[in-house]
């Protein structure tokens, strides 16, 4: 955000090149967090519910450009709200 690069993306070949380089490879990674990971925007995935087997589901959760304190106190709000750390998954029951 400081050197103001933003224009490169209105540049098309630019653009595509960077995009088409980075969302392939992003994606295999990470696909739910492609836009997050191509524009540096923080992201995180708490856990916020759990099967009968204690499989935990997340949420995925964004802030703005270079926020992370924000997500990291939500995740501590959440986690002291309701603690995860001693929930182990039960991965030998069937998952339904």
């Amino acid at each position: 955000m400081k050197l103001k690069l933003g224009f490169v993306f209105r540049i098309k070949p630019l653009r595509d090149a960077i995009l088409n380089g980075l969302a392939p490879q992003s994606l295999w990674y990470a696909p739910d967090a492609l836009l997050q990971n191509i524009t540096g925007q923080p992201s995180i995935s708490i856990p916020t519910y759990w099967s009968n087997n204690n499989i935990p589901l997340g949420v995925q959760f964004a802030s703005r450009y270079a926020d992370e304190h924000t997500l990291i106190s939500l995740a501590a709000q959440l986690e002291e709200a309701s603690p995860w750390i001693n929930k182990v998954p039960d991965i030998t029951k069937e998952l339904v």
